[in-house]
């Protein structure tokens, strides 16, 4: 357990909120801009904080699009 307090701070340190955003804002501008006329555009949030970040990605939903 201890282990994994101390990878989870690691990672926390490294993850970077700002490109973190700008990763979301880009993968949102693609994917709304390859739509096909008849489909719903995606929205999710942008916010770059690493919960966020992750929620976003974690059932791959988003990437597939």
């Amino acid at each position: 357990m201890l282990q994994t307090f101390s990878f989870s701070l690691q990672l926390a340190a490294k993850f970077d909120t700002e490109l973190a955003n700008q990763v979301l804002i880009w993968m949102k501008d693609t994917i709304n801009s390859n739509l096909a006329a008849d489909e719903e555009a995606v929205d999710f949030d942008t916010s770059g904080d690493m919960k966020n970040f992750a929620n976003v990605l974690k059932d791959g939903t988003v990437l597939a699009r």
